[in-house]
Parts: C-alpha cells; sequence; structure tokens
C-alpha cells in the first residue's frame, strides 16, 4: 500500500511540474497547495491547457487561487486566459470553447475551477 501512495505521489509530482511549465502561477505555494488538495484538477488542467491553444494561441494561461464567489469562506482555482483580442471577439471564442469542451467536464472540476478571460 505504501508503494502505490508513493508511486502515486510521484506522478502527481510530475504532473505538477508539467503544469508549472505550461501555466503561470500566481503565489506558487498557494496554487501548488490547492492542486495537492484537490489532485482531480490535474488533468482537467493538463487537457485544458492544449484546449485552450486552439482558441486563443498566443495567449498565456495564468493560475491563480481566489475566493469562491458563490461559497463563502471557500476558494477555487481561476485559469485565467490572458488576451489582446478585442472583448467581443475573446469572449466569442470563450464560449466556443465552453461548448465545445469546457461544459462537458465542469461537473468532474467539482465547482473547484473557474476558467475565464483576463484583458491585457
Amino acid at each position: 500500500m505504501a508503494k502505490l501512495t508513493s508511486d502515486q505521489s510521484l506522478l502527481e509530482d510530475r504532473a505538477l511540474e508539467t503544469i508549472e511549465r505550461l501555466f503561470r502561477l500566481r503565489n506558487e505555494a498557494q496554487v501548488g497547495m490547492f492542486i495537492n488538495e484537490s489532485p482531480f484538477l490535474i488533468p482537467i488542467l493538463l487537457k485544458a491547457s492544449g484546449k485552450l491553444a486552439s482558441y486563443f494561441p498566443l495567449s498565456q494561461l495564468i493560475l491563480e487561487v481566489a475566493p469562491d464567489p458563490d461559497e463563502e469562506g471557500e476558494s477555487e482555482l481561476v485559469l485565467y486566459i490572458t488576451t489582446e483580442l478585442p472583448p467581443q471577439e475573446a469572449h466569442a471564442r470563450l464560449k466556443q470553447f465552453d461548448y465545445d469542451w469546457w461544459l462537458g467536464v465542469v461537473k468532474t472540476a467539482r465547482g473547484r475551477l473557474c476558467i475565464t478571460l483576463e484583458f491585457v
């Protein structure tokens, strides 16, 4: 049993390293702790980065832990898509991403992940 836990921990560490390469982390320690507490987000984040690249190819993806506006005293992980696109076009792309992929997996995020735009 200890071996399984050790192997699982190693896989999660490798996944976190990959996440650090794919995303810019605001308050790295806080994001790392949040992901460690919610490891079910790891495959969602890894898949989302690839999917988002086709909708926002020049955008940087940022992860930050923020207060959950729907649950007092709770936090959520926010995935910001930075963009210089005009707001109407950016929102249309995000809406298409939602319909094409995010709405099909949002329940697996258990209310712990929000994907939104950040205009730069």
